[in-house]
C-alpha cells in the first residue's frame, strides 16, 4: 500500500540541546528516554530534566555534564502545521544545579538543570536594607539591574512608605512583596518577569487546546477538583504603622454590613498607602478595601 505521507513530511519533534556551547543533539538522540520542560508561572524556577539510557557506558565514561554546566534546549516541531510548516519552542538557557544522577540496571542517566538566570548571588546572598518611599516596580527594577536582568513588569506599581529587607536574599524579599500583592514573579532566560495574577487570569485565552484531533491535542491529562470547604468566617489583621508608630488592628467578619458573606480566602487591606493581602470571600476574589 502506497504511503499517503512520505517520511520527510510526517509530523514529528526534534529535541535540540547544547551543553557548554557544544551541540549535543546527535549524542542525545539515540539515547533519549524522556525530556521534560517545566515552565513555572510563579515562585519556582523553570527547569529541564533529561533521562537517557547508557547501554554503551559512554555517558559514564566522560560524557556526563558537571554541576554548573550550561544547557540550552529547544523543541523543534517538524511539519507541525502542514508539510514544510515548522514550529519551535525555545525552552531557554539552564544550568545544572546538581551533579547528574547515574542509576541501573539498566544503566540510565538523569540530568536536571534550572534557569541559568537564577544566579547564586540572587538566591543565596542575604542582605539587610531599608527601602523608603519606593514602589514594588522600583525595587524590582533595582534588583534586576544589579543582577544583569531585563525587567518585564505588568502590574500596578504598588507604592509604600517603607519595607525592610532583613537578612533575606534579593529573590526571597522581592517574591515576598510580590506574593503579598497578588503579583506573580519568575526569572526566565535573562528576564525578571512580574505580572498581576488577577489581570492575567482575566485575559482571553491565547490558545485553545482541543482534547483530540488537532496538532496541540494532549496524549494524556489529569485534573483535580479543588476543595471548596476550606475557609474561615473571620480574620484579624495587625500592622505597625512606621509613621504614627501605632499598631493598627482590623477584624474582618464575613457577612457584616457592607461586606459579602461566604467563607474567607483573600482580602486586600489598605492601611495608609500600604496594600496588604490576607483573605477574601469566595464570592469576591477581587481586591477589597476598608
Amino acid at each position: 500500500m502506497e504511503k499517503l505521507i512520505s517520511d520527510d513530511q510526517a509530523r514529528r519533534t526534534l529535541l535540540q540541546v547544547s551543553i557548554d556551547g557544544h551541540d549535543a543533539t546527535s549524542h542525545l538522540e539515540p539515547h533519549l528516554i524522556s525530556f521534560q520542560y517545566t515552565d513555572e508561572a510563579s515562585g519556582k524556577s523553570d527547569e529541564v530534566r533529561i533521562e537517557l539510557h547508557d547501554r554503551d557506558k559512554n555517558w559514564l565514561n566522560g560524557w556526563l555534564p558537571d554541576k554548573g554546566a550550561e544547557i540550552v534546549a529547544s523543541i523543534k516541531c517538524l511539519n507541525w502545521f502542514g508539510p514544510g510548516r515548522h514550529g519551535q519552542l525555545n525552552c531557554g538557557t539552564f544550568r545544572c544545579d546538581e551533579p547528574a544522577e547515574y542509576s541501573g540496571p539498566p544503566n540510565k542517566v538523569s540530568i536536571k538543570a534550572v534557569s541559568a538566570s537564577l544566579t547564586d548571588e540572587l538566591r543565596q546572598t542575604n542582605r539587610t536594607r531599608g527601602w523608603e518611599d519606593f514602589t514594588l516596580q522600583g525595587i524590582a527594577s533595582d534588583i534586576a539591574q544589579k543582577n544583569g536582568l531585563q525587567l518585564f513588569y505588568d502590574a500596578p506599581a504598588y507604592h509604600f512608605n517603607r519595607q525592610d529587607q532583613r537578612i533575606e536574599t534579593d529573590l526571597a524579599f522581592l517574591h515576598r512583596l510580590a506574593a503579598d500583592r497578588g503579583v506573580n514573579l519568575k526569572i526566565h532566560d535573562g528576564k525578571l518577569i512580574m505580572f498581576s495574577a488577577q489581570q492575567a487570569d482575566s485575559q482571553a485565552a491565547k490558545l485553545i487546546i482541543n482534547p483530540e484531533n488537532d496538532q496541540f491535542s494532549f496524549s494524556d491529562f489529569r485534573f483535580k477538583k479543588a476543595s471548596e470547604s476550606t475557609g474561615y468566617q473571620e480574620c484579624q489583621v495587625q500592622y505597625h504603622d512606621p509613621q504614627t508608630k501605632q499598631l493598627m488592628q482590623v477584624t474582618y467578619k464575613s457577612g457584616e454590613k457592607g461586606k459579602p458573606g461566604g467563607k474567607l480566602f483573600q482580602i486586600g487591606l489598605y492601611l495608609g498607602r500600604e496594600l496588604l493581602w490576607f483573605a477574601a470571600p469566595a464570592t469576591e476574589r477581587s481586591r477589597t478595601s476598608f
